[in-house]
């Protein structure tokens, strides 16, 4: 087997949107992509260590900061908190699913 990419600390929650495959490093504090051909990008996330994400109707990114308790939007230029959950969520956050509305 020959891996697609390498480069990452501990890469999980996979999704396949748009044609690349999406995933979160928590310890590497960034989420990447990946093409079939192995060409990776990366954002990083520094001080968010992100989990779960998944895609709204729009395009944009959610995801999971993980001991912030936060939820993030990547637009494809800038991150922001959407909503911040630290003084409601006990424990840090972890997978997060979509659905279609967003």
């Amino acid at each position: 087997m020959t891996p697609l990419a390498n480069g990452f600390c501990f890469g999980e929650g996979p999704r396949w949107f748009e044609g690349l495959l999406w995933f979160s490093d928590m310890l590497g504090e960034a989420v990447h992509t990946v093409t079939l051909q192995g060409e990776m990008t990366t954002l990083p996330l520094a001080g968010h260590a992100p989990s779960g994400h998944g895609f709204r109707p729009d395009g944009s990114l959610l995801i999971a900061s993980t001991e912030n308790r936060q939820v993030l939007r990547y637009d494809g230029e800038n991150i922001a908190t959407v909503v911040d959950m630290s003084e409601i969520v006990p424990a840090n956050l972890g997978d997060m699913v979509v659905d279609d509305c967003g």
